[in-house]
């Protein structure tokens, strides 16, 4: 998302690249957590066997059934986007990143009315680095908004 180079719509692994890091996770007795922002990315990430989707911002109805039916959780971090419009001029990140901050938190926040009505599993992460991690528990508060 900060990055002014990735669009949130991407697809950035193929099946087989995904299919393989979940068979080598479950050879170590392990899952594979994806940082996936689009329906189509997340849907192809769970499809492969993908557990938990973190940032999950641009989820729809029918991904959310999906996420729901292969038991993957989803960890919405909220207060990242949250943190970073409040920092965003101290970080000096450029209007591309801005915009694209607006868009993943005004629909991170309707994601998770989706989620809930489909009956996916939600955690708790944040994906706060340094100065920013006191500002973690604010995530139940953005949560508490829905």
């Amino acid at each position: 998302m900060a990055s002014p180079y990735d669009p949130l719509d991407s697809l950035q692994y193929s099946t087989d690249e995904i299919r393989a890091a979940v068979e080598e996770a479950t050879a170590f007795k392990r899952y594979v957590c994806a940082h996936a922002y689009p329906a189509n990315a997340i849907a192809r990430a769970v499809e492969c066997g993908v557990r938990v989707i973190e940032h999950g911002n641009l989820i729809d109805a029918p991904t959310a059934k999906l996420m729901a039916t292969k038991e993957a959780f989803l960890v919405p971090t909220l207060v990242a986007y949250d943190a970073i419009g409040r920092h965003a001029a101290e970080f000096g990140m450029g209007p591309e990143s801005l915009e694209k901050n607006t868009i993943v938190l005004e629909a991170g926040l309707r994601s998770l009315e989706l989620a809930k009505r489909a009956g996916v599993r939600m955690a708790f992460g944040s994906d706060l680095l340094g100065q920013l991690q006191p500002d973690q528990s604010k995530e139940f508060l953005l949560r508490g908004r829905r």
